[in-house]
């Protein structure tokens, strides 16, 4: 049962497998399958045999599912018009999408919302920890850090300590080198 396939495209890139079931009078299955290092018959059959169980479970929904058939198999839709992503800084705002739908587009518009303090508390620290993380390779035990790394890094940490902190942050500016 389901023991009929295809190898449709074999990518060594990828290291991927695409494989076709073919089943008397029903739909054909496809499906992918990855696999590590190199690739040869031993490999492909396994790769077969684990989708197989597969296909099965498939041809089996399949056979308890309501056939459709759509009215059209192609036609048009709307035109979509995305439009320009406004400047906004993600410290401290997000963007808010809508949809503004006539009979000829559909149209995406983001606006500029403020975040909660919740929300930019979030941010911020997501931020700082990503520009301590970036300074990380210097803080190894067998490295002698300048002066200056020292003082960035513990004004990162000092931020909450900030004078309007979290609606008002200004972030240190890194030291070159």
């Amino acid at each position: 049962m389901y023991t009929s396939y295809e190898i449709l495209h074999i990518d060594t890139t990828e290291e991927m497998v695409v494989i076709k079931f073919m089943e008397e009078g029903r739909t054909d299955y496809v499906t992918r399958r990855y696999y590590k290092d190199e690739i040869n018959d031993e490999v492909i059959t396994a790769l077969v045999e684990h989708a197989q169980a597969e296909a099965y479970a498939f041809y089996n929904r399949d056979a308890e599912s309501v056939a459709f058939t759509p009215s059209s198999w192609g036609g048009t839709v709307r035109n979509l018009v995305m439009g320009d992503i406004p400047d906004y800084n993600p410290s401290f705002e997000k963007l808010e999408e809508s949809w503004v739908e006539t009979e000829e587009s559909r149209t995406r518009v983001l606006t500029v919302v403020e975040l909660n303090e919740a929300e930019k508390v979030v941010q911020i620290l997501a931020k700082r920890e990503e520009l301590l993380v970036a300074t990380d390779v210097n803080a190894l035990s067998d490295r002698t850090m300048p002066a200056a790394l020292i003082e960035y890094r513990q004004a990162l940490r000092d931020i909450t300590d900030q004078e309007g902190y979290p609606n008002s942050v200004v972030f240190p500016i890194a030291p070159l080198g």
